[in-house]
């Protein structure tokens, strides 16, 4: 009998189908013939063999097929590395509570009070890596397909992530008494956000990328050059330490403030 729908040939070749349909052999179906029918069902895709039929885009159809299953590998490895990351920074807190002495000796109070460094660079970091993560959502929101040049920046990206725990450790066991630590702390941050940069510029520039509305560089403009200026004051004032990191708190604001203004130009240009 003929097949009325494209995709029985696909469905009968599985075993139990094929014992019941034996006695019913099926015609072969012909690409045309399944073109045509998609056609008068006012389908866009249709398969023949499990392979798709698209004349409007022909092979490049599994050319995106490939670019799209690529950047969600890619999002969900860059994910995983960041969690990764997070635990790493939690790690050290738990060798803490296990050298905790419950005897009566010492208080929890009086352990938290003697391991506030330890605890305050576990949550500037658990909170900056998280910020950090947050951005890289919103850039790739839009990102459809991916290419070999943004999976190489993203890998580059995801190395001074995980290095992260470790000035993070520097500043939890000797504080931020020493001007190294704060100003390798502060720039393994701003590399992460150049990194970033990188991303959103590698995403506007490439052809081989497919977003459904262009992604913005002001935010991550904003925050690298913030980042910046706080390592340049940690660098020429040792004193403040990592208080140069609050010039990051009204970044959202420059950030909105910025492209609200670039809108404004845009719309009288037109």
């Amino acid at each position: 009998m003929w097949i009325a729908y494209p995709r029985a040939a696909e469905i009968a070749s599985t075993p139990l189908l094929d014992a019941v349909m034996r006695p019913f052999p099926l015609k072969a179906v012909s690409e045309d013939s399944v073109r045509g029918h998609r056609h008068r069902l006012g389908l866009t895709s249709a398969t023949v063999g499990g392979q798709p039929i698209d004349e409007d885009r022909g092979n490049a159809h599994n050319g995106g097929v490939n670019r799209e299953r690529s950047l969600d590998r890619l999002i969900t490895f860059c994910d995983a590395v960041v969690a990764i990351a997070i635990t790493l920074l939690g790690l050290p807190l738990v060798d803490l509570a296990g050298d905790f002495d419950s005897d009566g000796s010492e208080t929890v109070g009086e352990l938290l009070a003697s391991n506030w460094p330890r605890l305050f660079s576990f949550l500037l970091s658990f909170l900056v890596i998280a910020v950090f993560w947050m951005g890289h959502h919103r850039i790739y929101n839009g990102v459809r397909t991916a290419s070999h040049g943004l999976v190489w920046v993203n890998v580059l990206w995801l190395i001074p992530i995980v290095f992260l725990p470790f000035p993070t450790e520097l500043l939890a066991t000797t504080g931020t008494r020493d001007v190294g630590i704060s100003a390798l702390y502060i720039g393994t941050l701003l590399v992460i956000a150049l990194l970033l940069l990188l991303q959103v510029v590698v995403i506007r520039r490439s052809a081989a990328i497919v977003t459904e509305e262009p992604v913005s560089a002001v935010p991550s403009i904003v925050t690298s050059t913030l980042f910046a200026v706080a390592l340049v004051i940690a660098l020429l004032v040792p004193t403040v330490s990592l208080w140069p990191l609050l010039i990051l708190i009204p970044g959202n604001l420059i950030s909105g403030a910025i492209e609200k203004r670039l809108a404004r130009r845009r719309g009288q240009v037109r």
